[in-house]
């Protein structure tokens, strides 16, 4: 099935007034995303279910049965994003359907070195209701955070981590920050900006969950995720205005195309790439990196020196020991931005 969601070309205003226009209008009825939550409640009562979480820690081989505490695999977002959508059909079916009878991806796509220990049981790819949920320029988003990189097993547990993982009562939708220009959101994105987030969970408290059964409901369901008291502060929240605007119809003035020069006194052979990257095997030649980034600017930067004024924030990172390169795709990374060797001419 296709849904029907508003999607703003911009907006200007009340954190509030958006959330009450543009997000709640649109998400399935609440009594669907309770009568689904229900259905997780009792999958999980069995102890022999295997647990679905989203990927952290050591934990990474998607379609993977990890065996430490009780069973679990590993996950991208789209199972998430495959509930979510699956509570806007006319019927729902227990959580425990869903897994017998292998409806859901727990990955987009798998890796090949994934491919080895992934279980049968377990399917991966995109469908066509997800498709037409991205067609939308829509990122979906979760209100408590399914995988906190600072809290182990032991802190959260792996029953917790699945209630926020999988459960819609824990997801919104909202444009997609690769598409918009959210100036003022953590990380150009509002859907993962925490004082947005609290309004939400405010208005859906106030406005989406009906009568005093539902209300008490989405309060249990965010004690049996574990909810730190910072997650549960949300009722007294103050609005704010936020503003978007869709890249593609920003006018050409905003849009400055920035060349990096080459510093001076720097002299060392050209190597033309297609996106920025600093390489174990590159060290010591004095290398001149040059690539066009996604807005069609010119980078050029000093290999050697970039690396030795970034030293341990590099050399410490997993890939740089497992593959030997850092890599950031068709753009600068900000961390490089204003070193001594890359100089930024407006």
């Amino acid at each position: 099935m296709s849904v029907e969601i508003k999607v703003l070309k911009n907006y200007e205003g009340s954190v509030i007034k958006y959330i009450d226009n543009y997000i709640i209008p649109y998400l399935p009825k609440s009594e669907r995303v309770i009568e689904f939550t229900k259905g997780v409640y009792d999958y999980l009562n069995d102890f022999k279910n295997i647990r679905y979480v989203r990927h952290f820690g050591k934990y990474k081989l998607r379609g993977t049965i990890y065996n430490e505490i009780a069973p679990f695999t590993v996950c991208d977002n789209e199972p998430a994003l495959w509930f979510f959508m699956e509570c806007y059909e006319k019927k729902i079916k227990n959580f425990q359907n869903y897994h017998n009878e292998r409806l859901f991806p727990v990955a987009f796509a798998i890796k090949k070195e994934e491919l080895s220990s992934l279980d049968s049981h377990f399917n991966y790819g995109k469908q066509k209701r997800e498709n037409s949920f991205s067609d939308l320029g829509l990122k979906h988003c979760h209100i408590l955070d399914c995988s906190p990189k600072s809290l182990s097993l032991n802190d959260l547990s792996i029953e917790s981590r699945m209630l926020r993982f999988v459960s819609p009562l824990n997801h919104f939708h909202f444009p997609a920050p690769k598409k918009y220009r959210m100036q003022g959101a953590y990380k150009n994105d509002w859907g993962e900006d925490q004082s947005f987030i609290g309004l939400v969970k405010k208005r859906l408290y106030e406005s989406y969950y009906s009568g005093k059964h539902e209300k008490e409901f989405i309060i249990d369901y965010y004690k049996k995720c574990n909810a730190n008291s910072s997650e549960m502060n949300f009722l007294d929240l103050k609005d704010f205005d936020i503003s978007f605007k869709l890249k593609s119809d920003l006018p050409n003035k905003n849009k400055v195309k920035k060349i990096i020069s080459r510093p001076k006194n720097i002299s060392g052979s050209v190597l033309e790439k297609k996106n920025f990257i600093l390489k174990k095997s590159y060290y010591g030649h004095n290398y001149i990196i040059k690539f066009i980034d996604k807005y069609d600017a010119t980078i050029e930067y000093n290999h050697d020196l970039v690396l030795d004024q970034l030293n341990e924030r590099i050399r410490k990172l997993p890939c740089w020991e497992k593959y030997g390169y850092y890599t950031n795709s068709k753009k600068l990374p900000k961390f490089v931005e204003g070193l001594e060797s890359v100089i930024i001419n407006d």
